[in-house]
């Protein structure tokens, strides 16, 4: 033993001295994006030690709250893609978030950063004088938004106000002062359009309810970087909440329901940039619609008992729907036959009974929701031009009158992968076989027509609700 000890210590010796690594050297620590997360969502770090992205999903960014680093600004990260950054030599916090799925501050996809001990998270913005509706100077909603200056907090005591507010000044906050939503209610009586129009970028909505208005509850028009969070909408004619032209918006923990068009619509958003997430919605003609919109995000929503769940619809001749991902909701038998629909000749909306309807987009992303009880759970169809370069993974399905899993067969990329009953089984799928001729593993797919699918949605609309307008056909 004392030769062996011996004979050790003598290699040491011929091999020089063992230069230490120091304490301080740099290291690299990896998060992984992957199902719009990042992996770790929380990463502590030593001074000048570097951080690496890598994706394993496509589609997302790497963007600093406060644009210290930003991957990409022009583009979003494609697989494999891999991107780092180096902490500065001080204590420091530092939030990031997905441009495509999230927002400042962490809502959303979100991560942290925090290098040695941290530090204190950036003050928040001055805020400016706040008002109080109703009160002597300020009796309605709408005087107290009238002229008030960026930061002005707008604090709506409990009640019902019978008004419409056109909201212009910019970077506000208008917050209910009650408990829950229900306590500050503004009433359309059914005569008037629009509870609150939002005209101006920067105004965040909270704790408010509407109702009784013949367009919508609330309105976003050319508004960028709103927020709404805890708001309702009740028996709002057309639409709960409707987004024109807005882009980097959140829309959180809200409720809508009794809309003949759509819950939630979003029309004409180019470079949308819209979070909608832990959204409940029932009793509408559709849950959630986008038209001619991109970048849109769904998840962790809950829409039940609509006519149709999710649509996403390209208007013939019109602007393409394309870039929205749809993840982690549960869609349950959104094809209701009580829901109140408007008649065919003023429709706005198929009510399709699908959980989630592609018509006519692209680049469409509808992974890891469980869904169950409609016509067909995920179907997508060229009404409005093909649905190209889509995936259909990781969904849950069941209870479909007719399929699970549909596609028309008119486009190229479109691809189905890992989707599942509850019980393991593989879903049913119209054309049969559909997750084996248009697998996600292979290289590229191209469909073949199957007009099936659109003549399965049509005969299930008529059927079940325009028969009651026509008398002809009911069953």
């Amino acid at each position: 033993m004392r030769a062996r000890l011996v004979a050790a210590l003598g290699l040491l010796l011929a091999a020089g001295p063992v230069t230490p690594v120091p304490a301080d050297a740099a290291v690299v620590h990896d998060v992984q994006i992957r199902e719009s997360t990042y992996a770790p969502g929380e990463v502590r770090i030593a001074k000048g030690d570097t951080v690496r992205w890598t994706a394993i999903d496509e589609g997302h960014t790497v963007t600093a709250d406060d644009e210290r680093f930003d991957f990409h600004r022009t583009r979003t990260l494609d697989t494999g893609d891999r991107v780092e950054w180096s902490a500065p030599g001080r204590d420091a916090t530092i939030g990031y978030y997905c441009r495509v799925h999230g927002a400042p501050g962490g809502l959303g996809m979100a991560g942290v950063i925090i290098v040695g001990s941290g530090g204190p998270k950036p003050p928040p913005p001055p805020q400016g004088p706040t008002r109080t509706v109703p009160s002597r100077t300020f009796p309605t909603i709408a005087k107290g938004v009238a002229g008030a200056r960026p930061g002005t907090v707008i604090t709506i005591r409990p009640g019902v106000y019978r008004e419409s507010v056109v909201v212009r000044e910019p970077n506000i906050e208008i917050r209910g002062g009650g408990r829950t939503a229900g306590a500050v209610v503004l009433d359309g009586d059914l005569t008037a359009d629009v509870g609150l129009t939002v005209l101006a970028p920067g105004v965040r909505i909270s704790g408010i309810a509407t109702r009784r208005y013949r367009t919508a509850g609330i309105l976003w028009r050319g508004a960028h970087g709103f927020a709404a969070d805890r708001v309702e909408s009740h028996s709002n004619d057309l639409y709960g909440l409707r987004v024109e032209g807005s882009r980097n918006g959140v829309i959180s923990r809200s409720y809508v329901t009794g809309a003949v068009a759509a819950g939630i619509s979003v029309d004409t958003c180019a470079d949308c940039g819209l979070l909608v997430t832990r959204v409940g919605a029932d009793g509408n003609a559709a849950a959630l619609v986008a038209t001619g919109s991109t970048g849109v995000v769904v998840r962790d929503s809950t829409f039940r008992r609509n006519a149709t769940g999710i649509v996403l619809r390209t208007q013939p001749g019109g602007a393409v729907t394309a870039g929205v991902h749809i993840y982690g909701n549960t869609l349950t038998d959104n094809a209701a036959p009580d829901v109140r629909v408007l008649p065919p000749s003023e429709r706005l909306e198929v009510p399709a009974g699908v959980g989630v309807w592609a018509a006519g987009a692209t680049h469409v992303r509808v992974e890891n929701n469980t869904i169950s009880g409609h016509v067909y759970a995920v179907a997508l169809t060229a009404l409005g031009g093909p649905a190209q370069r889509s995936q259909v993974v990781g969904n849950v399905v069941s209870g479909s009158t007719v399929a699970d899993l549909a596609w028309d067969g008119i486009g190229v990329g479109t691809c189905f992968g890992a989707n599942a009953r509850p019980d393991g089984r593989a879903p049913t799928s119209e054309p049969p076989f559909l997750a084996t001729a248009y697998s996600c593993a292979l290289p590229v797919t191209v469909g073949v027509p199957h007009p099936k699918v659109q003549a399965d949605i049509a005969a299930h609309a008529f059927r079940t609700y325009y028969c009651r307008v026509t008398g002809v056909g009911c069953i």
